[in-house]
């Protein structure tokens, strides 16, 4: 086991290193999970209902976005913000991240989203690492309200980095030179 933590610490480092061999310790395999948090301008029903899914070898065919992320990537928790900015945020096992991922790239109106986080990890238990129970619609002007209930103004503040809702950003005194 020495030899392998010293290969593993060589390509990751040591807090990744240690961590499958304190799984095999417990006796649990770890999950490889993710979290992605993608931004645009803005979305609202309108835009959600036109949608264009393109798949290989089909016609395109107009189909709700968030319905269509709720049926093919159902491991996946998270919400679909809707309002200006737009937000999806989904987490879940990291092959059904990476397929979300690849489902997105299909709906034109998400071309130009911008990817505000992008986390890997490796957790014994998926169910309690994850911050939501499933996937579903919020309005962008609630998610502060939603990430203080669940008690992770951490990962508010993390998604918001750098727009205008971010918590840290200086509010002007209404002034401009």
């Amino acid at each position: 086991q020495e030899k392998a933590f010293a290969a593993a610490v060589g390509s990751m480092g040591v807090a990744d290193a240690a961590a499958p061999l304190a799984a095999d310790i417990a006796g649990m395999p770890e999950v490889r999970c993710a979290r992605v948090c993608l931004m645009i301008h803005h979305y609202d029903e309108k835009v959600d209902m036109h949608g264009l899914c393109t798949t290989k070898g089909q016609p395109l065919k107009r189909v709700s976005f968030y319905n269509h992320m709720r049926s093919v990537c159902a491991e996946v928790s998270g919400f679909l913000s809707f309002g200006k900015p737009g937000y999806l945020l989904a987490e879940g096992p990291l092959l059904a991240i990476e397929k979300l991922q690849a489902e997105v790239e299909k709906f034109p109106s998400w071309w130009t989203a911008q990817e505000k986080m992008f986390q890997r990890n490796k957790v014994a238990d998926l169910t309690t690492w994850r911050v939501f129970k499933d996937f579903a619609k919020v309005r962008t002007e609630e998610l502060k309200e939603l990430f203080e209930s669940m008690d992770r103004n951490d990962l508010y503040e993390e998604v918001m980095a750098g727009t205008a809702m971010d918590p840290k950003k200086k509010l002007s005194k209404g002034k401009h030179r």
